[in-house]
């Protein structure tokens, strides 16, 4: 939408309020907003000082010069500047109206009286006859118009019968008998910040001499009657609370604003219009070349309005104008919901636009879809089992709804058929009984037809908060599940996690059922299609991405990424731990910074292979190493990310085609293990290789001599055939080595030397242990045979010793012993510690079934499993108040 045709809107806004407010449509909020803001404001003159009000009962009315004449002089003794009458007193003499002559200060008021036989005719109320009309001082009074029962304006003059009169507070303000001296024609009188009122006395306390001079001296005193039952008050801004204000305090509220020439001026027609017009140019200017977005276009509104309406007390309060403030916040108000409702139409354009786009790189990309979503959901979970399980048949059988019924859903390796004919009634046999042990059960009579000789067959309920789902029926060959106590314990596991799946599937389903009809339509779910399907889109991207970055984190090499100008863009949580260990800032520092700083080579070099990388587009490498630790070694590769125009889109050019760079830190001290694991085990090659090199010669040397006795010839070639078939072994064994993967360490063995994990275990842990106060006491023997182990021997015996060491009281010991015998090396770890019940300790170590939540002792469960499949044992034991012993027994790579 152009700026013109926001502006014709603007003004189309703008001439509406100001023919509503020539329509006086607005007056009543406005003066209920002028109420609030009068009671606000500060008294910033101090005109009301320079009157005094005297007020009399309306009884006094039909006193004489007993009263008025008396009052008259106690007042002129004490010199005001002006004595002003609200009334004609009709029963004074003539004397008090020569004496109001004389003193040439007094005035009084006349009010305006309608003909009784023609109530749209009106006169002056007539003076009394004793006193000389033409030398008296007089001005018109009249009951003020009211704005819906507020009174908040009066007079400067009456025309009455064709001849113009100034009000009593325009004569009592400077203006003469017959015109008056300046003053708008009807004002609003000035009630700012007078809450507490005019000064005031009583005409018994004025009589009596309770009157100071200085109360008086140099004042405007108005004498009139307060409020009575003939006599109503009037409401005005500053009273509150049903209170009203007598027509006195109000007469002398507008002497006082006209003395003061402070009465609040108001914007007419016109500045009205040209106002309307410059905020509607403000709100413009501000929403097109400011650009708010439509979040903060509320707030927005929201400060200009705040901000227009301190301008209006400022005005108010210091410069006695009010301006259409609630025209104004009409104008703003209108402007905002346009606005608001154009960009809103904008962005929902621009977010269908994107839902579009967004559709269509998803329809050119793969993306799985959700479990929660997917129609094929139980296809889903058969492949997730196959894949990590190995099972010969399965069948997934689903509850019936509302009923306990079931029925077969999805099959592998089988037929949905393949189940014996009966009823699948989850009450009945083999289903209650898993129901009841909430565990896999083994069916003792035949479930699937055509099973193999020994195939087992289990049916494993699928329960979730006390909910039968369905049930997960499986056939398995002993053969190939060497543990089944093991394997029950992983399926249950499954079956726990499969029946959570299964129960947030319905749960999300059911919810969607409840939306759907009227209810749908009574949330605005109609008018939220287009969001809602671009959230769903938007979070599979994101669940993409974060899947990414968890891949990134979970990366074995440390990787950084930096923009094309160098700048940091992500860093996966490996690359973040090892430069925070080393002390190293990635983000205060350039690609440059860091690659100098990792590889200690020349920034020159470095220069020139980040120029190859971003120009030649080649995969650089670099050593690397940090100062923290250097038994580490790393290998720096610098890569580029290239921008392909064939597969992204971009809104940006890239001239380069090089989007960023990527420093791969890639772990190379394994490389290094392995040197010495290979240097290790040559030693213990060459070793074995003496001995029997040794014996081999000494038996051939025996058997040269001629003289040899036959019992000891046929003895030396024993010990040869035996020595020459212990090498035959020996170099087979060496290519059992030579031929495993290296780099499969989990599951291969190796020769191992025991004593250098063992020592570097324990050097790692003693500044631990002595803050901890525990003694760490290592038994080793000079020479120890080396173990079938994986290189993960370190990692058990760092965790065994973390165990231990927390089980330990302080100043407690934790003793290491290795010790060697014929098929065995082990090692014995104790402890002086806390212990636990023996019992309780056995079970949770070595039972499949057993749930338990400590992490150390899952950690000592997985460890027995690790070194069982070296070959080896593990045992542990514990008992209260006496600690805990764990023996490790790992198979001798030698047995000569």
């Amino acid at each position: 939408m152009s700026l013109r045709r926001y502006l014709a809107f603007g003004i189309g806004i703008a001439i509406t309020v100001w023919l509503v407010s020539m329509l006086s449509l607005l007056r009543m909020p406005d003066g209920l907003f002028y109420d609030k803001f009068v009671t606000i404001t500060p008294e910033v003159t101090k005109s009301s000082s320079n009157i005094l009000l005297v007020e009399a009962d309306l009884d006094h009315r039909s006193d004489g010069d007993e009263l008025w004449l008396k009052l008259l002089e106690i007042l002129e003794r004490m010199k005001p500047s002006q004595v002003v009458f609200t009334f004609l007193p009709k029963h004074a003499s003539k004397d008090f109206y020569n004496a109001a002559v004389k003193y040439g200060n007094v005035i009084f008021g006349r009010e305006i009286i309608s003909d009784i036989y023609n109530p749209d005719k009106f006169f002056l109320e007539p003076v009394p006859a004793i006193a000389d009309e033409s030398r008296i001082r007089f001005g018109v009074v009249s009951l003020p118009d009211a704005s819906h029962g507020i009174y908040r304006h009066s007079h400067s003059s009456f025309k009455i019968d064709g001849v113009e009169y100034p009000s009593l507070e325009a004569v009592a303000s400077g203006g003469d008998a017959k015109k008056e001296s300046g003053f708008p024609e009807e004002y609003t009188v000035n009630f700012n910040g007078k809450l507490s009122g005019l000064p005031n006395v009583g005409i018994k306390r004025a009589m009596t001499g309770g009157i100071i001079k200085e109360l008086v001296n140099g004042k405007a005193v108005v004498v009139g009657f307060g409020t009575s039952g003939t006599i109503p008050g009037l409401h005005t801004p500053i009273i509150s609370n049903n209170k009203t204000m007598s027509m006195l305090e109000f007469h002398g509220y507008a002497i006082d604003t006209l003395m003061s020439k402070s009465w609040i001026k108001t914007a007419g027609p016109g500045l009205k219009f040209i106002l309307f017009i410059v905020v509607v140019l403000i709100n413009l200017a501000a929403y097109k070349f400011l650009n708010i977005r439509l979040s903060f276009l509320f707030a927005f509104s929201i400060a200009i309005l705040s901000f227009y309406l301190i301008l209006t007390w400022l005005a108010l309060s210091y410069f006695f104008a009010w301006t259409p403030l609630v025209e104004v916040l009409a104008v703003q108000i209108g402007l905002s919901i346009f606005i608001f409702t154009r960009k809103a139409v904008l962005e929902e354009e621009g977010t269908k636009r994107m839902l579009i786009e967004t559709s269509i790189k998803l329809e050119k990309r793969f993306l799985p879809e959700s479990f929660y979503t997917s129609e094929e959901y139980w296809a889903q979970l058969i492949v997730f089992v196959s894949q990590t399980l190995q099972l010969n048949k399965v069948i997934f059988l689903e509850k019936v709804e509302d009923d306990h019924r079931l029925r077969e859903v999805k099959s592998l390796n089988c037929l949905l058929s393949d189940i014996y004919e009966r009823r699948r009634d989850y009450e009945r046999e083999p289903y209650s009984t898993a129901i009841t042990e909430n565990s896999p059960v083994e069916v003792k009579r035949p479930f699937f037809k055509d099973i193999k000789e020994g195939e087992r067959e289990f049916v494993v309920p699928l329960i979730f908060a006390n909910d039968v789902l369905g049930f997960w029926a499986f056939t398995i060959e002993p053969s190939v599940v060497p543990e089944l106590s093991a394997f029950i314990s992983v399926v249950r596991d499954y079956a726990v996690q499969i029946s959570e799946l299964l129960y947030q599937r319905r749960q999300r389903e059911l919810k969607k059922r409840e939306l759907t009809g009227l209810r749908k339509l009574l949330r605005h779910e109609v008018a939220r299609v287009f969001y809602k399907e671009l959230n769903e889109n938007m979070a599979l991207l994101e669940e993409r991405l974060i899947l990414l970055e968890k891949i990134l984190d979970d990366m074995n090499t440390s990787t950084i990424l930096y923009d094309l100008f160098g700048r940091v863009i992500y860093i996966n949580k490996q690359m973040f731990e090892l430069l925070k260990s080393a002390g190293i800032a990635p983000y205060n520092m350039t690609a440059l910074d860091l690659a100098v700083k990792l590889s200690a080579v020349e920034p020159e070099r470095v220069r020139l292979l980040l120029q190859k990388v971003v120009l030649d587009q080649e995969v650089m490498s670099l050593s690397a190493s940090f100062e923290s630790d250097p038994n580490k070694a790393y290998i720096l590769y610098v890569k580029p990310i290239i921008y392909d125009d064939s597969g992204m889109t971009s809104s940006r050019a890239h001239p380069f085609h090089v989007l960023g760079t990527l420093f791969d830190l890639v772990d190379v001290s394994y490389l290094k293990a392995l040197d010495l694991f290979k240097e290790t085990l040559f030693k213990d090659m060459d070793y074995r290789l003496r001995n029997h090199i040794e014996a081999i010669a000494l038996a051939a040397s025996l058997l040269s001599h001629e003289a040899l006795p036959d019992a000891q010839r046929k003895l030396a070639i024993g010990m040869l055939n035996d020595k020459v078939n212990a090498v035959n072994d020996f170099l087979k064994e060496i290519q059992d080595y030579l031929a495993k993967d290296i780099f499969i360490n989990e599951l291969e063995l190796y020769p191992v030397d025991i004593r250098k994990p063992a020592i570097a275990g324990v050097e790692e842990l003693s500044e631990e242990a002595g803050l901890r106060k525990i003694q760490l006491d290592l038994k080793v023997p000079d020479l120890v045979c080396m173990v079938f182990a994986s290189p993960k021997l370190k990692e058990v015996i760092m965790s065994l010793l973390k165990i231990i060491m927390n089980d330990s009281v302080e100043d407690g010991k934790v003793a290491i012993i290795l010790e060697e015998t014929s098929d065995w090396v082990i090692c014995t770890f104790s402890n002086t510690g806390l212990g636990m019940p023996a019992e309780l300790f056995h079970k949770y170590i070595y039972s499949d079934t057993e749930e338990i939540s400590s992490g150390e002792l899952k950690k000592l469960r997985a460890m027995i499993k690790q070194v069982k499949q070296w070959g080896g044992e593990l045992e542990a034991s514990s008992d209260i108040g006496v600690g805990m012993r764990f023996i490790m027994r790992l198979k001798r790579a030698a047995n000569d």
